[in-house]
């Protein structure tokens, strides 16, 4: 996955683009594709890599008995990024779109 290369790991804070006033979503990002199933958190899910470019990743993946998934991430720079996700979780739909900015380290 090039695009996760060129990404800085540590504290990011993460925007909700077009909802002014939403809270700052904070993660600390030891390993950058667990930014993949940002909805699903830890679960076991399998992906498939649809896009891959050294700027730009698109991955669609599987979670078993809690849903399904499709994220792409924009790496601007080492640390911008533009974080679009939207699938299904537990039977809810959700479709974010996430401005991320590198906020330091962990």
């Amino acid at each position: 996955m090039a695009a996760l290369g060129g990404f800085e790991r540590g504290n990011w804070g993460f925007h909700e683009i077009g909802h002014r006033g939403a809270a700052t979503r904070e993660i600390c990002v030891r390993d950058p594709r667990q930014l993949l199933q940002l909805m699903h958190g830890p679960a076991q899910c399998s992906h498939y890599v649809i896009e891959d470019t050294p700027n730009k990743l698109t991955v669609q993946y599987q979670c078993p008995g809690a849903g399904y998934g499709r994220t792409t991430i924009k790496v601007e720079d080492r640390n911008l990024i533009r974080l679009q996700t939207q699938g299904l979780v537990k039977g809810a739909p959700f479709d974010l779109d996430y401005e991320g900015r590198l906020a330091g380290k962990c």
